[in-house]
């Protein structure tokens, strides 16, 4: 009893600690416990004392315990590690069940399953992102997936060992790194698996390679696991280097090239196995050594022609039999060609000499187009020889006629052109004769000063009063000559008398006949011939009354390739400059942009036109239409007011001489917008941005971002105006921090910027909107770039203009364009009023070759190739290169698409070109592809705009494996072969499966193309050439009136920023710009197999239809919605461009059926296409009408990516007859997300 007294009695006294109020309560509640309600007589006064006390303690103790159990429960909802182990650390005064009741305990295990469950899922992302099952590592993504753990980990390194322990109950001792390690446990094993190492290496997959070790080191730096172990590749490439060596000594080129690819390849693709440098550098060695050095030296000592000519030839084969030593090879004869430039004995006038000589091979060709420093007159001498040896071999009167005919011209014309060319002909030798021959040898600029001073009078004459088309044609004679003086004047000069004249570089007949039909100077009635109208336009222009002139006309003419559309443009240009109408010379690619402007460039200086005609891509010519809007508007929400001018006029008054016209109308053209806008950098801005990057990499998710200071404080810094807006951007800037990784963002190291894939190529002036700035963070805190490079990176984008490319051309006073498929664009259905009625062409000119026509061999019934299944279509492909290359043909083999070139049995033996052949490695390819024997992959990119060299003494064959669906792109690439006059053969091999799923072949069809003649063939062919473009030009149509549309608020928006309205509306008007966030997507996937043909597929049109009404009225009413489209059979289409408006989804009922059923590739086309955007909720309709096979791994990573914005996806059944087992499966595996499943 003394002792029982004793004891209770302290657990009596007061305490302001409540740990020991706690412990004592305990005590005392289990005293009372133990006495229970008829305490025994000595214990009745004490029993009593101790029930007053605990009561009077028990309110504390419980709000203590519910203040607990609350730390505990917030603690799970922000997954704050300290906070949890502390949370955790105080709940463990009341495990037992004292201080807390029975739903409160409940309430705290599952809060701690939630936790942990959180964390997993976390390692679950980062096992989702190093899953090499799906052949994806994807390391950008594992970067930004291990940001939390690493915080987490560092946060429990500084807990107290009892926080640790309260935290990790089940882990003895407590180590939250080896747990991690645990459950990530398969997927490392995976990672670091030897076996798969080693399939890597045999399949030389070695970017995978890279990308696995990238993500083991990452790893390691985080949960000290091990790196991947790289010394199998390097025995591998010293296994490489072995056998390179013993090719060299048998002198097996074929076999050298061989290791010397794998070498380059794992130099480019795994730069963290250094020693592929070493060994690339060895191997060079050793083939100087061992062979280009007794060839070079022999150059280098050579005292006659015949000699040089021959050691360079030999040297040069190297690179034939192993075209990726091109670059050794050329470097080392650049070398070579210096040091016997240097040689008394050679000098300049020897190496012209040498190239005479080199020009009479094939071989000697390809050197003299590699090395222009040294031969580029030699090379010019040889263009212009051949293209005056085929106007030599042309009629001019037939010539002239072929033109009329197939342009569609009458016979007055016909005699018109036919007299204006001859007269050009005459004035041209007049000319030439006066400035080279009749005063004898003089100085050029003493030629050059006495033709600029006849130009200048013949350009007065084209401006006078009684102006006349003969002005105008003696104007094209005199530009035409000084043309070939500045281009060629000094080489003249400098050659013998029996050389001179082959040294001229001279405008052929058929660019002079464009030029002549593009100004209609050779038609002196006609009181509306573009010079004319130029010369009207340009006089009252001056004078301020253009208003009063006839705008030109629009005119396209067909120029084949190789045929000078460079010149023919630049001519053009400069005649209209002379009179003073400016020009914009347009392609979409900026390397051919590039080399034309710079081919130009001596002859625009020479007439002092060099300001007046600009060289510039599409993207360049939106660029520039926006850039005082952007700066405007960035005035406007930061200052206030606007400063800066709008430009007047600045396109109304130029030509828009456009550079292959038909890839105006490509996917990525015609329909589609130039999305422009600019970035808040303030400090308050930039602020925000770090703070939502800052707090999420750290593991610490952001409930309200406008909550924070950081958001008070950029609302401060901005018009009241933009609230709703910048509310808007920094939810938006919230959500994309958590997908911040979709796409893929791609470091360029030497400029620090950023860029993106489009279509197998990186383009680097691409980016997402409010979403490229955290990888730019994200690459700044791995130590990527510094803060200077990231610096203008950091902020909030806005938009402020959105450009239709297929307007661009609308913009100018006229459009003068040139494409090599002129007659193949008109044949299109549609295409016609097209051109007509949206661009005003209203002349065309099919220019003739001026070549003798080449032999093309092409029978369809002979040389169209269809095979049932693609492992068939892949070996006929083989053997068909097997059987020219052994005759000594070369063969160019055009695949669709990278993916489909991989399927070409032993393609990584082969040489490809494709989007990311290296471009040290392209030019080599190009060069060597029409070697005799030799084959090259090729994918559809490379049948425009690349001239193969034309081989002399063999046959260049041309193999297409796809069925392309214009004929203007089959045009293209058979124009590889058979030009300048030589023969070639093209060939089509196409796979059944192939022309069923992209071209609405019939299985009938694909039978009738074995059984029918070759008529018959082509006939066929083309009709589904034909349907398949038709349904193209449909939808284009549809696309250019939405991008229309969204142009035509840029340009109210533009009227309004410049104009006098108040600031308050104009940032108003601002902001609605930004405005239309788009909180909800669709995801509508349909199936176009061959089974959905007749009744189903017009149900699934109506459905299609009706849901677009009924989004359309939402829209009304101001719900605003994404939709984008997916059509699948085994293949997939998505409908471009993708998230619209339900008011500007595109018609389906066009779309053709065909091919069989694949669930798979919709649900991986479906998890790219959300990819695509990060702000939205994410809603799936999926319509079909058969069974497939259940697409497991792709709902796995489509659900693991995207899980947390998928709202519902509904399935719908199509047809009496359709199995839903799949369906109800695939639903399942959405419920068991908690995403809602309808069928």
């Amino acid at each position: 009893l003394e002792m029982i007294n004793e004891h209770v009695l302290k657990n009596l006294r007061a305490s302001t600690d409540f740990v020991e109020v706690h412990e004592r309560w305990t005590v005392l509640g289990r005293f009372l416990e133990a006495v229970g309600e008829n305490p025994p007589d000595e214990l009745v006064g004490l029993s009593r004392e101790v029930n007053q006390a605990y009561h009077k303690a028990k309110p504390q103790v419980e709000q203590k315990a519910s203040a607990a159990v609350s730390d505990v429960l917030e603690a799970t909802a922000a997954t704050d590690l300290a906070a949890m182990a502390s949370a955790l650390a105080n709940f463990q005064l009341f495990e037992g069940g004292l201080g807390v009741t029975e739903s409160q305990q409940k309430d705290v295990t599952q809060a701690k399953q939630e936790f942990w469950k959180q964390i997993k899922d976390c390692c679950n992302k980062v096992a989702t992102s190093i899953d090499i099952t799906n052949l994806d590592v994807n390391v950008h993504s594992l970067s930004l997936s291990l940001e939390p753990l690493r915080g987490w980990l560092d946060t429990f390194q500084l807990l107290s060992l009892q926080k640790k322990q309260s935290l990790m109950e089940e882990q003895n001792p407590p180590v939250l790194q080896a747990w991690m390690r645990e459950v990530l446990a398969e997927p490392l094993r995976r990672l670091l698996d030897p076996s798969i190492l080693m399939n890597c290496v045999d399949s030389r997959r070695f970017s995978e390679i890279s990308r696995r070790y990238s993500a083991s080191q990452k790893l390691g730096a985080v949960l000290k696991t091990e790196a991947l172990d790289l010394t199998v590749v390097e025995q591998y490439l010293l296994q490489r280097k072995e056998s390179g060596r013993q090719a060299l000594d048998s002198a097996n080129f074929q076999l050298f090239n061989s290791e010397v690819k794998v070498c380059k390849l794992v130099s480019e693709e795994l730069v963290e196995v250094p020693a592929a440098m070493r060994i690339l550098a060895d191997l060079e060695n050793d083939l100087r050594e061992q062979f280009l050095n007794q060839h070079l030296n022999k150059l280098r000592s050579a005292q006659n022609i015949p000699d040089a000519a021959a050691a360079s030839q030999e040297a040069r084969k190297v690179a034939i039999s192993a075209p990726d030593t091109h670059d050794w090879v050329t470097a080392a004869l650049e070398n070579a060609f210096q040091d016997l430039q240097n040689n008394a004995a050679f000098n300049v006038q020897g190496l012209a000499a040498l190239g005479m000589k080199l020009l009479q091979t094939p071989l000697g060709q390809t050197i003299v187009a590699e090395h222009p420093g040294f031969f580029g007159a030699v090379k010019d001498m040889q263009s212009n020889e051949l293209f005056r040896r085929a106007g030599e071999k042309q009629d001019l009167e037939d010539m002239v006629g072929r033109l009329t005919q197939v342009s569609g011209l009458d016979g007055n014309e016909y005699h018109e052109l036919v007299a204006a060319l001859r007269n050009h002909e005459v004035q041209f030798d007049h000319l030439k004769s006066k400035y080279l021959y009749e005063h004898g040898a003089r100085p050029l600029e003493d030629i050059l000063r006495e033709a600029k001073a006849d130009l200048d009078l013949a350009v007065q004459a084209c401006s006078c009063q009684d102006k006349s088309a003969e002005a105008v044609l003696k104007l094209i004679s005199h530009v035409s000559i000084c043309f070939t003086l500045v281009k060629s004047g000094k080489k003249f000069l400098q050659a013998d008398v029996s050389q001179q004249e082959q040294k001229l570089v001279i405008p052929h007949r058929g660019q002079m006949l464009t030029l002549f039909r593009f100004l209609q100077c050779h038609k002196a009635a006609q009181s509306d011939a573009l010079w004319k109208r130029i010369l009207n336009w340009v006089h009252d222009k001056v004078y301020g009354q253009s208003e009063l002139s006839q705008q030109p006309d629009n005119h396209l003419a067909e120029v084949l390739t190789g045929e000078g559309k460079c010149l023919t443009l630049g001519l053009l240009a400069s005649i209209l400059a002379l009179n003073g109408f400016e020009s914009d010379i347009v392609c979409y690619r900026k390397f051919l942009i590039e080399q034309d402007r710079e081919f130009m460039r001596p002859f625009f200086k020479f007439l002092d036109v060099e300001q007046k005609i600009r060289y510039l891509t599409f993207d360049e010519l939106c660029e520039e239409r926006l850039a005082h809007i952007r700066q405007a508007s960035k005035e406007l929400i930061e200052r206030g007011k606007v400063t800066t001018a709008r430009p007047q006029g600045k396109f109304s008054n130029r030509a828009c001489l456009i550079d292959e016209v038909d890839i105006l109308f490509a996917r990525n053209f015609y329909g589609n917008t130039w999305d422009g806008g600019f970035k808040l950098t303030s400090p308050q801005a930039a602020g925000l941005v770090t703070h939502i990057f800052s707090e999420v990499t750290a593991g610490r998710p952001i409930k309200n971002i406008t909550d924070t200071d950081e958001f008070q404080a950029l609302l401060e810094a901005y018009p009241g105006e933009m609230r709703g807006v910048l509310t808007q951007k920094a939810a938006e800037l919230v959500q994309n921090m958590e997908e911040r990784s979709q796409p893929e963002p791609i470091l360029d190291e030497k400029t620090g910027k950023i860029g993106y894939k489009e279509k197998d190529e990186v383009s680097y002036d691409v980016s997402y909107s409010n979403q490229t700035t955290f990888a730019y963070l994200s690459l700044l805190q791995q130590g990527k770039l510094t803060s200077e490079q990231v610096h203008e990176q950091i902020g909030i984008d806005m938009l402020c203009g959105r450009f239709s490319f297929a307007d661009l051309p609308n913009s100018y006073a006229c459009i003068l364009g040139v494409t090599g498929t002129l007659k193949e664009l008109r044949s299109i259905e549609g295409f016609e009023t097209v051109l007509q009625n949206e661009y005003g062409f209203k002349h065309f000119t099919i220019t003739p070759s001026i070549f003798v026509e080449g032999g093309l061999l092409f029978n369809p019934g002979e040389h169209v190739k269809v095979l049932p299944v693609e492992e068939e279509w892949g070996l006929c492909i083989e053997r068909l290169v097997a059987e020219h290359t052994i005759r000594g043909d070369s063969v160019l083999v055009f695949f669709k698409n990278e993916t489909q070139l991989k399927k070409y049995p032993g393609w990584a033996n082969m040489q490809c070109l494709t989007e990311r052949t290296n471009p040290k490695s392209r030019k080599g390819y190009i060069a060597a592809a029409t070697a005799e024997g030799k084959a090259t992959l090729l994918t559809r990119a490379y049948g425009r705009g690349i001239d193969f060299q034309m081989p002399e003494k063999h046959r260049l064959v041309v193999i297409q494996t796809y069925l392309s669906s214009l004929v203007s792109e089959e045009k293209q690439i058979k124009g590889r072969t058979a030009r300048q006059g030589k023969a070639g053969l093209y060939l089509q091999v196409l796979c059944a499966q192939h022309l069923e799923g992209k071209m609405a072949f019939t299985p009938q069809d694909v039978n009738s193309l074995r059984n029918v003649n070759g008529e018959q063939i082509q006939a066929l062919l083309r009709a589904k050439q034909s349907a398949k473009t038709s349904s193209k030009v449909f939808g284009m149509v549809e696309r250019r009136h939405r991008a229309r549309n969204l142009e035509a608020e840029t340009r109210t928006w533009e009227s309004l920023l410049f104009g006098d309205a108040e600031t308050s509306e104009k940032l108003k008007k601002l902001a609605a710009f930004n405005e239309g966030g788009y909180p909800v997507h669709y995801s509508v996937l349909l199936d176009i197999s061959l089974s959905m043909s007749g009744e189903k597929k017009r149900h699934m049109d109506v459905a299609f239809s009706k849901f677009q009404e009924q989004l359309c009225e939402q829209e009304q009413q101001g719900i605003n919605t994404m939709v984008s489209t997916l059509l699948f059979n085994h293949t997939t289409k998505v409908i471009v461009p993708t998230h619209v408006k339900a008011s500007e989804l595109q018609d389906i009922s066009h779309c053709q059926v065909g091919g069989t059923t694949c669930f798979r590739n919709a649900f991986a086309e479906c998890r790219r296409l959300i990819s695509k955007r990060s702000k939205t909720q994410e809603l799936i309709l999926f319509l079909t009408d058969g069974e497939a096979d259940f697409p497991e791994r792709e709902l796995t990573a489509l659900l693991a990516d995207h899980g947390s914005r998928i709202k519902s996806i509904t399935c719908v059944a199509l047809g009496e007859q359709t199995g839903t087992k799949v369906l109800k499966n695939i639903g399942a595996k959405f419920q068991a997300k908690n995403i809602n499943f309808n069928l």
